[in-house]
């Protein structure tokens, strides 16, 4: 559920930007991956917000925020394309080497979650540590589930 803030067009693509309130914090999302939209009959509540400066464009309202440097397997290309990147460079076998600029740690955590460690965090060193630690603690819920040892962590935290 949000709060719709403002409508933009950038590099071609149009946008929202809203108060979300599932993230507590002001998020834009693009408007051809939005499913569905239901109006309530909720008033917009007032958010002590600063919108982004578009006027340069996406690099330059994101330039303040950490650069995030993935290592990406060929299934998880897509991310190249699918977010703004500083810098991609492709690798033999077809993955990618990518920095992106994020501005929120959850975002990045449910992104390696998303990508069923077909990423690994190349630097900063501690960035992906909220993702392993999410996937340590599934695996261990199933380990209690099932009634099994957990599935294997490798040395670098990353889970398998």
């Amino acid at each position: 559920m949000v709060d719709p803030l403002r409508v933009f067009v950038l590099d071609g693509y149009g946008y929202l930007e809203a108060w979300c309130y599932s993230a507590g914090a002001l998020r834009t999302f693009r408007l051809d991956r939005i499913a569905a939209v239901e109006v309530t009959p909720l008033d917009v509540a007032p958010h002590e917000v600063k919108l982004k400066d578009l006027s340069t464009g996406w690099f330059e309202a994101l330039k303040d925020a950490p650069l995030v440097t993935l290592e990406l397997e060929p299934s998880a290309v897509w991310v190249a394309e699918y977010y703004p990147t500083e810098a991609v460079t492709s690798l033999p076998g077809g993955g990618l080497i990518v920095s992106l600029h994020v501005t929120d740690p959850a975002w990045l955590r449910s992104l390696l979650l998303r990508l069923q460690g077909g990423a690994r965090v190349l630097s900063p060193d501690v960035a992906g540590d909220s993702a392993a630690e999410a996937a340590r603690e599934a695996l261990d819920q199933y380990a209690v589930l099932l009634g099994t040892t957990a599935g294997a962590v490798s040395d670098a935290g990353q889970a398998s």
